[in-house]
């Protein structure tokens, strides 16, 4: 029967002692450390006007100076083609010539333009930006969200003092059966 009391004083002592949200809440508003808590364990930081870029370069392959280079020689066959017709115009003796040219001529156009066909433009390079923190000047706005800020104070403080006197019925309760439970113990072994 003393276990039986002393799990009736520990089950009191447990009923009474928890301190829920809540009541740490009231605890440290009451040592007036609520607010040096928690702005030690949330520190605001404001970004108002501030912007973070961060850069990923995008993966990507040149072929710019591929085309350039087939370009120029494109250029450079193309204008002794060009020279050729204009040599054959005085001479009948160069017509291989000519088409040899010519040949190389269309086979470097085909390149060119098969590559500037699959070529594809560079990726950019993606840049993330973070947003600014919007502040609100408006002051009928400010006076509205002060007002509801009052009320949800008022609400918590009404809600405080029932868990207050809650926790007070049931901790009341508690030591009634513990002292209950006690006298029961004695009478009924005659302890004393």
């Amino acid at each position: 029967m003393i276990f039986a009391a002393l799990v009736v004083l520990f089950l009191g002592f447990l009923l009474c002692g928890c301190m829920s949200t809540n009541k740490a809440i009231g605890y440290l508003e009451k040592k007036g450390k609520l607010a040096g808590t928690c702005a030690d364990h949330y520190p605001v930081v404001d970004s108002a006007g501030k912007t973070t870029i961060v850069y990923r370069p995008a993966d990507n392959v040149d072929h710019t100076k591929q085309l350039d280079s087939l370009k120029n020689d494109f250029d450079q066959q193309l204008q002794a083609f060009k020279d050729a017709q204009h040599a054959q115009a005085h001479d009948t003796g160069c017509v291989r010539t000519i088409q040899e040219l010519q040949r190389q001529y269309e086979n470097l156009r085909d390149q060119y333009l098969d590559l500037k066909a699959k070529y594809k433009p560079c990726n950019p390079d993606t840049a993330f930006i973070t947003k600014d923190v919007y502040h609100d000047t408006n002051p009928a706005k400010t006076a509205a969200l002060q007002q509801q800020v009052t009320e949800y104070k008022t609400k918590y403080e009404t809600a405080q003092d029932k868990a207050s006197k809650r926790g007070k019925l049931i901790g009341g309760a508690g030591i009634l059966i513990a002292v209950g439970m006690g006298a029961f113990v004695i009478a009924k072994f005659k302890i004393l």
